[in-house]
């Protein structure tokens, strides 16, 4: 069976404020276990929840357009960045519900510039004055939320333009991402904090068949932080990354920046086409971390900035909660790769007391230079710089790191 959101009043001019009449067409659908139809038209919109025993479909032509006006957003008790804290729900929302299902062609539209540049005038002033400043001294809705779920299907719709977070999982399992696409401007207006997909304290996630181009991290592995998040938080585990397609990011797969215990991580048979980081692991002197069983292979990367950047991480718009606390990266393989036209190797295992490396592998690996490579990424502004050696893979000649077939620019690299 299904509704349409027309046959409520709904009016797709892209003006008109339609938050209550779509909430109704969702409960509506939940009582009589319907499908959903949003139709062609854009959809003016604040926090919408979704309901058990419905489902929704957005279909081509059809926008869901984010409210740039906060009011619209229901500010609660929620996940952000590996705590709790008062932040705006999203746009869609899904909460303590099991079979959720969201599909179509249609698109999710965070409306995010207004938001974008608020926190970029705002960020300029704080370091101008010198003052403190954090991501939560801007409310940002994210796109998509999903929380405490189980049985997740996204499949086929396009998350643009998200205020913060595109799609955030947590505390779910058994979840199913498939052929969505994730974009969020690097030039321009940029989008500050697009994370695609943040996993979040997770237990079996596959995404597959998936385009991402963000101005931050596109998947992002994440779990909890401060001194006490490997025990207040379940594990990240068992996350499969296949057959998808990255653009312009800043990590293809980011472990952090909130994360403690992760394991088992596949990422397999991916096309990475410009700068982006294909292997990055964010380490907090705040946060004990341990995350092992990892494979990377299978992958090409194209006009690329790094390969590798592990080592510790601080952003400035981040909050310490203490310090001094073990990271630990074991069971690593990264294999069959082909990466040319490249800024740098990148950083192995850098810079910290605090951080051992244990049963690295890195095998069949083919790296060239870009001809005007400079090691810099364009991602980095003047506050924070990211540097690396040209045609140098800098890596921590006392972790346990092999060296079996990998070729940089031309030179076989074997272990110091």
């Amino acid at each position: 069976m299904k509704l349409n959101i027309k046959d409520y009043g709904a009016i797709g001019d892209g003006r008109t404020i339609t938050t209550k009449v779509l909430q109704q067409a969702i409960d509506d659908a939940a009582k009589q276990a319907a499908i959903l139809v949003v139709p062609p038209g854009t959809y003016l919109c604040g926090s919408l929840f979704l309901r058990e025993g419905m489902a929704l479909e957005i279909q081509k032509d059809a926008v869901l357009l984010g409210s740039p006006c906060l009011d619209d957003y229901v500010i609660a008790d929620t996940r952000f960045e590996g705590r709790t804290c008062q932040w705006p729900l999203a746009l869609l929302n899904a909460q303590d519900i099991e079979g959720v299902h969201v599909y179509g062609e249609g698109t999710l539209d965070g409306n995010g510039i207004p938001f974008y540049t608020d926190f970029w005038e705002k960020r300029e002033q704080a370091i101008a004055l010198d003052s403190p400043f954090s991501n939560r001294d801007v409310m940002r809705p994210r796109l998509f939320f999903i929380e405490r779920c189980s049985s997740v299907t996204v499949e086929g719709i396009t998350l643009r333009n998200s205020a913060f977070w595109n799609l955030h999982l947590y505390d779910s399992r058994d979840i199913i991402v498939s052929g969505i696409t994730i974009q969020a401007p690097h030039e321009g207006v940029r989008a500050a904090s697009s994370d695609a997909i943040d996993i979040d304290a997770c237990q079996h996630v596959i995404i597959r068949d998936c385009d991402f181009s963000t101005d931050d991290d596109c998947v992002c592995i994440k779990g909890g932080k401060g001194p006490d998040a490997h025990v207040t938080n379940k594990p990240t585990e068992d996350i499969l990354v296949e057959d998808c397609r990255f653009g312009f990011g800043h990590g293809v797969i980011t472990f952090g920046s909130e994360a403690s215990i992760v394991r088992n991580v596949r990422i397999r048979s991916c096309m990475v086409e410009g700068e982006n980081t294909l292997v990055r692991f964010k380490f907090r002197g705040d946060t004990y971390q341990h995350f092992e069983h990892m494979i990377f292979e299978d992958i090409t990367i194209r006009n690329g900035g790094w390969l590798f950047d592990v080592r510790p991480w601080i952003s400035r718009q981040d909050e310490l909660l203490g310090e001094d606390q073990m990271s630990v990266v074991s069971d690593l393989t990264v294999r069959n790769i082909t990466a040319t036209d490249m800024q740098s190797p990148g950083v192995l295992g850098e810079g910290s007391d605090y951080l051992k490396l244990e049963g690295i592998v890195l095998q069949s690996i083919n790296f060239t230079s870009a001809p005007d490579a400079t090691g810099s990424l364009v991602r980095a502004d003047v506050h924070e710089k990211q540097e690396a050696p040209v045609g140098v893979l800098s890596y921590d000649t006392s972790g346990n790191i092999v060296f079996n077939d990998v070729i940089i620019d031309g030179e076989m690299l074997s272990h110091a």
